[in-house]
């Protein structure tokens, strides 16, 4: 049987910055197989943009397609830059009566400037397309292009959106949409019905940069193979966006400069590989017997390190007791689970070596099979917890982590709790893969 996966049918950026590299970087932060098939040719730089565009021959193309299926079951496709009209008569012909999700980004440019089709009239690849698509995401400079009118403000965003939706009966995400105070955002328009979504720029600069519609279509893409709807997938794909762009530094990344630097791409490999993480932790037989009443957190700091603990990986909710078992309730984010995620960054500024961690129940037996299997243990004692600290949410862990002797660092921490704290122990290792392996090891030695 053939692996399910996302297909990105897009222009090659050699910079990966925008266009399939850029997608496919996304699906596999997302945990899902990604496969690229090529329209075009487009080098470009942040500076200059494209500095010049190669469609592909229509039958190379179609020789592309043909062979990813081959390989691939497509769960969902992403349409970028289309290079010709011949390539979007073809992408048409070949995903006609396709019935799952396609979501198109019309790009007709780059964001740093020059074409990213041939002399072909945007409208004509419109027309193809667009019936077929599930979801359109034009920015307002592609709305402008579609409609022939000044597309900048949020009521003439509105309106052109009733236009397209009516002429070709799809939905419409317009992205990039700027509102007074510095608030950015999108309008979703779903059965005519209008959605705005806002949040504050995270920098002023942030309306230029590179790659963030092709991430944004990309992770909607990959969000309605989970079996969303397409409102909860823009969501979604929306937050993850954003945790690029607060993972992002003005000295050292920016998206303009394409997703592979520093610490956003840091960032990114982490998010996905604490779900690769989830995944495996959900395999480990007896795991059940280790959540607490609390629920448990992990966190993960990047390789491109944290200064505070909204740079650490954690979850957006917690792992709790289900009725068939543990129930994994979050997903990856930057700044989830943070209470761990202080404890880990506190051990990571005495021993930058440990980067990962994580709580669980408590027994004896699981403090007697640590020590059994040679893991470096400590305890600790809420109640001589400093009373300024105690009573201040979210300081407790900083103070564990304060209190530890000097010399090696431990890699199961516990208490036996107080009035209102319930006892726990905490597994440290030098990243996610060695604390669940501690997890594996306590759960095999307990049978």
């Amino acid at each position: 049987m053939k692996p399910e996966g996302v297909i990105s049918i897009a222009a090659y950026d050699p910079s990966g910055g925008a266009g399939i590299g850029a997608d496919i970087k996304v699906f596999a932060c997302l945990g899902v197989q990604g496969a690229g098939v090529m329209t075009a040719l487009a080098p470009q730089t942040s500076k200059n943009g494209v500095l010049e565009l190669f469609p592909i021959p229509t039958d190379l193309l179609q020789k592309e397609l043909e062979a990813v299926h081959q390989e691939l079951n497509p769960r969902a496709y992403k349409i970028g830059a289309v290079g010709s009209l011949d390539n979007a008569k073809k992408i048409h012909d070949m995903l006609q009566g396709y019935e799952g999700p396609i979501i198109n980004d019309p790009v007709f440019s780059a964001s740093s400037g020059g074409a990213l089709i041939d002399d072909t009239s945007p409208r004509e690849v419109a027309d193809l397309l667009f019936p077929i698509s599930t979801l359109v995401t034009p920015n307002t400079k592609e709305l402008s292009i579609l409609t022939g009118k000044d597309v900048s403000i949020p009521s003439e965003v509105v309106s052109a959106l009733n236009e397209l939706s009516e002429m070709y009966n799809t939905d419409f995400l317009a992205t990039g949409v700027r509102w007074p105070d510095n608030i950015i955002g999108d309008i979703f328009l779903y059965k005519g019905q209008i959605r705005e979504l806002k949040r504050k720029a995270v920098t002023e600069s942030e309306r230029t940069w590179h790659g963030l519609g092709c991430a944004l279509s990309s992770a909607i893409a990959v969000y309605t193979t989970f079996g969303l709807d397409m409102f909860k997938s823009i969501l979604k794909a929306r937050y993850f966006v954003y945790n690029l762009l607060q993972a992002s530094r003005e000295e050292d990344w920016l998206l303009r400069h394409g997703l592979c630097q520093s610490r956003a791409e840091n960032a990114l490999e982490a998010m996905n590989i604490t779900s690769n993480a989830l995944r495996k932790l959900s395999q480990i037989k007896g795991f059940e017997y280790f959540v607490p009443e609390v629920g448990i957190n992990i966190a993960f700091i990047p390789w491109g390190g944290a200064d505070s603990v909204e740079e650490v990986i954690g979850l957006s909710s917690r792992i709790v007791k289900g009725p068939q078992g543990p129930l994994i309730t979050g997903q990856p984010c930057l700044g989830g689970s943070s209470h761990v995620a202080r404890l880990v960054l506190e051990v990571n500024r005495r021993w930058p070596n440990i980067r990962a961690g994580m709580n669980i129940s408590f027994c004896e037996e699981i403090v007697d099979a640590a020590r059994g299997l040679g893991l470096r243990v400590e305890a600790v004692e809420r109640r001589d917890e400093p009373p300024q600290q105690r009573g201040k949410e979210g300081t407790t862990l900083g103070w564990i982590a304060q209190s530890l002797e000097g010399g090696e660092p431990p890699q199961l921490i516990y208490d036996r709790g107080d009035i209102g704290k319930e006892p726990m122990v905490r597994i440290l290792g030098e990243n996610i893969f060695r604390v669940l392996e501690i997890v594996e090891e306590l759960a095999n030695s307990l049978r």
